[in-house]
């Protein structure tokens, strides 16, 4: 995959892709749902699958480093440190098969992702798995790769940390510190593949600045509304842009 393979954005673009991450930093934050999720099925159509990972990466970056921002005095350096050390490698290794994937293989994945994603977030919150060390490493190196190549990775990094002993905003931290590690040196990778062209760049930029007054928004939203609602509703949402993804990616192999 080269530059020549993904669209060019336009000014006019940018309000729209925008728009997409704000309102889906209300959608996730209210349903304690993988914002990653809703924005890739929001912005595929406008980016293009396979500018997906490559975007959500940049995105994903800005809204993990505003977290730190917030959390950081409750993060847990050690086990970041065991996570980064083996899913950096990883997501390197995983943006080199990324950009490598045929578009509709992407397109079908994505959708299988965002099908299966409810089911997994709610089986993996009532699991709590205990790892040592070595099996932390293994686990940041099954993260690494499978970040680079579907959205919705993150979900297994929290009840991995759950399981350490990691409670509240340590945990927030902690899966901060582990998304925005892989997430620089996916863009880096992406970047030097000449998978992330400077308008997909800049778009993420734009968005992942976005999920910010998104995110308090939420918080507003959810002190005043039913949770549950919104979290069907979401879910929903979701289930449904990833069997389109299923049929488009099927129906052009």
């Amino acid at each position: 995959m080269t530059a020549a393979d993904l669209p060019e954005l336009d000014l006019a673009t940018y309000p729209l892709v925008a728009a997409i991450c704000f309102v889906a930093a209300i959608l996730g934050g209210m349903s304690g749902f993988g914002s990653g999720l809703i924005i890739a099925a929001l912005a595929a159509p406008l980016v293009g699958v396979k500018a997906v990972v490559p975007l959500i990466s940049v995105v994903m970056m800005i809204t993990n480093s505003s977290r730190i921002w917030v959390y950081g005095k409750d993060l847990d350096l050690r086990l970041a440190a065991v996570l980064l050390a083996t899913s950096v490698p990883a997501s390197i290794l995983g943006s080199f098969i990324y950009v490598r994937l045929d578009a509709e293989l992407i397109s079908t994945l994505l959708g299988v992702v965002l099908v299966a994603s409810p089911l997994l977030n709610a089986a993996l919150r009532r699991r709590r798995f205990r790892a040592g060390p070595w099996a932390m490493a293994a686990l940041g190196l099954a993260f690494g790769l499978l970040s680079s190549n579907i959205i919705g990775a993150g979900l297994l990094i929290p009840p991995i940390l759950l399981g350490a002993g990691l409670v509240g905003p340590a945990v927030l931290a902690t899966d901060a510190a582990v998304a925005v590690g892989t997430s620089v040196f996916r863009v880096i990778t992406f970047g030097s593949l000449e998978a992330l062209t400077v308008p997909i760049a800049v778009a993420g930029v734009l968005m992942g600045l976005c999920t910010i007054p998104g995110t308090w928004v939420a918080a507003w939203m959810m002190r005043r509304t039913s949770l549950r609602v919104h979290t069907v509703l979401i879910e929903a949402f979701v289930v449904l842009a990833g069997l389109g993804f299923i049929w488009r990616g099927l129906a052009a192999s």
